[in-house]
């Protein structure tokens, strides 16, 4: 059900020819092929009803296990010659003798282009009218699918005229997956053998053999792509698996070993593995000595964690408007806030690009502060040669699966300082001593402990993490030299002889972003607004009063700014797919 319409799934599992029955139960890893296409179903939330429909007995049986309902076709509708339109005709009209229905949704078992998400995402897209050209295609009593042809005032499937018995039904084809503001404005997409199932007809492909099946899933892939995804292989699964078969998973030797590979990495003597990166910012803020009433400088640009650990010591965040050339925050104006209150900086290494470290040191030991380097999107982020984090009196990491590298949930803190790391030990940990009972405790603290699971993941990418970092260096390389040629965008903030980026996010400048991000996700390309300036956020207005142009800077290039997908196995095809999606987008809203 959806915005009140009933929604019904046909699944004609005979087709119009001897071969469809033999590839709907063609075993594609361990699993007959039509199984895939019910499991999908099964979880499409917006429909009421399945139907399978076949007068195969091996299909049929297949069919039994699953929750659809099974509808044996007369002789008259299973021959070979016998067109899909007239057998979905039938089912139609059995079926509104049961039950009446707003929206047939067609799906193919043999097309790879099944998943539920996007068979929702395309129920919602015509129902809704969302896509600009739905509204020429997608009136009352006409019946668009993705196999159309639009004829004046009706519509062709399968070369037949299509009757509607009710007067009102969508009819989606199982390739919906690929159903994108491009597809939808061409008015016409075949699925028929050597004609198009994904967007034109020099991309089709039958699918007869295992071969076929990856390459279309491969060409799928290229056209739903996530904004980020963590980079797993086998030895990262392996290491969380040895764990498992162990007697401890949490305090446990991974721990340590974790923080001595991350310590080593950054150049520092210490490091305390947490469970995310706002608990290291926490115990950073209060390892450092915060109270209540004391005043801390930061950015207004980045990720709520970095204010939030300000206020968990009861002090005040105090923000500073941004460099727009490296969207870090600006020394200049971090002078014009400094107060008799002021105790430290929070300096933000924003979307793995470091800030200027020696300025701040300037500041710092011209007004005797403290900072904390947040670089929980920076790791292996460099200034001067020197690793960030390895500044001042102590960094943070985190490693979120959206981050360089992932311990699922997870973040460290990273220094040089003896008394900090002792404290965050003993913080992480309910407050316990270094020594004593077990239950022993002297100090309050928290559980903030990292398991030995998470741990034995963290090690396990520490150890390739300069072939991860590569890698992200080409995705951004390639980024960069496509968009280099877009007049109307900004790229990044790029490395230079002193400085060094650790690519977390692909993040532009682009006008009108809200709608380019708008129609990028209509062609399933996932994209976000990064970041809110968090002094204009619900909470943050409320409790401080802050309102727009307090810091005009980063209010500019938060209104621009959209983050492209972007993770470590992103292919070549997926950057150039966005790219010309982006820019095909600029030229319509010119």
């Amino acid at each position: 059900m959806y915005n009140g319409k009933k929604i019904l799934a046909v699944i004609l599992a005979r087709g119009g020819s001897k071969r469809i029955p033999e590839k709907n139960i063609k075993l594609l890893k361990n699993k007959p092929l039509i199984a895939y296409t019910l499991e999908e179903a099964e979880k499409c939330t917006l429909l009421d009803r399945i139907v399978i429909s076949s007068d195969d007995e091996k299909i049929l049986d297949i069919c039994r296990t699953y929750k659809c309902t099974l509808q044996t076709r007369p002789k008259e509708l299973a021959e070979d010659s016998t067109p899909s339109i007239d057998v979905l005709q039938y089912v139609m009209k059995e079926t509104e003798q049961q039950e009446k229905y707003d929206v047939i949704v067609l799906l193919q078992p043999t097309s790879p282009l099944r998943k539920s998400a996007a068979i929702e995402e395309c129920i919602r897209m015509l129902i809704d009218h969302t896509v600009d050209s739905v509204q020429t295609i997608t009136k009352a009593k006409e019946h668009p699918s993705i196999m159309f042809k639009k004829e004046s005032d009706h519509f062709v499937f399968n070369s037949k005229e299509f009757q509607d018995p009710k007067g009102e039904y969508y009819v989606l084809n199982g390739a919906v997956y690929a159903v994108t503001a491009s597809v939808l404005k061409s008015g016409t997409l075949y699925g028929a053998r050597n004609k198009s199932v994904i967007m034109d007809q020099s991309e089709s492909i039958d699918i007869d053999t295992m071969d076929d099946w990856i390459i279309a899933e491969q060409r799928l892939e290229i056209r739903n792509i996530p904004l980020s995804a963590p980079f797993i292989e086998e030895d990262d699964i392996q290491a969380v698996v040895n764990v498992l078969r162990t007697s401890t998973l949490s305090l446990g030797p991974k721990l340590q070993e974790f923080e001595e590979k991350v310590a080593a990495y950054i150049g520092t003597k210490y490091a305390v593995a947490v469970n995310s990166g706002t608990s290291a910012l926490h115990l950073a803020a209060k390892a450092i000595g915060l109270k209540p009433g004391d005043e801390v400088i930061t950015t207004p640009f980045t990720f709520v964690a970095t204010a939030n650990a300000i206020l968990f010591e009861h002090a005040t965040p105090i923000f500073a408007d941004i460099d727009e050339h490296t969207y870090t925050i600006d020394p200049n104006e971090i002078e014009k806030k400094i107060t008799p209150k002021t105790k430290a900086i929070i300096d933000v290494d924003v979307f793995g690009y470091p800030s200027h470290k020696t300025e701040l040191a300037a500041i710092a030991k011209k007004h005797n502060l403290k900072i904390i380097e947040d670089s929980a999107e920076a790791i292996g982020t460099t200034y001067d040669g020197k690793k960030v984090g390895s500044f001042f009196e102590c960094g943070i990491f985190a490693f979120y699966p959206n981050k360089q590298l992932t311990t699922g949930e997870g973040g460290i803190l990273v220094t040089n300082n003896e008394e900090i790391a002792k404290l965050a030990k003993s913080y992480r940990n309910q407050g316990r001593g270094e020594s004593g009972p077990w239950l022993q405790h002297v100090r309050i603290g928290y559980n903030y402990r990292l398991s030995d699971i998470n741990c034995a993941l963290g090690i396990s990418q520490m150890n390739k993490v300069e072939r991860i970092l590569a890698k992200r260096e080409k995705k951004a390389e390639l980024y960069t030299k496509i968009l280099s040629t877009f007049p109307e965008i900004t790229i990044p903030p790029q490395s230079t002889e002193h400085r060094k980026v650790s690519w977390f996010v692909y993040v532009i400048q682009v006008p009108k972003r809200d709608e380019v991000m708008k129609r990028l996700k209509q062609r399933g390309v996932n994209c976000a607004a990064y970041f809110t300036p968090l002094h204009l956020t619900d909470f943050y207005q409320k409790e401080f009063s802050f309102k727009k142009g307090d810091f005009p800077v980063c209010e500019r290039i938060a209104e621009r700014t959209l983050a492209l997908p972007f993770y470590t196995a992103i292919s070549s095809e997926q950057i150039e797919y966005v790219c010309k999606q982006l820019r095909e987008i600029l030229d319509e809203l010119q």
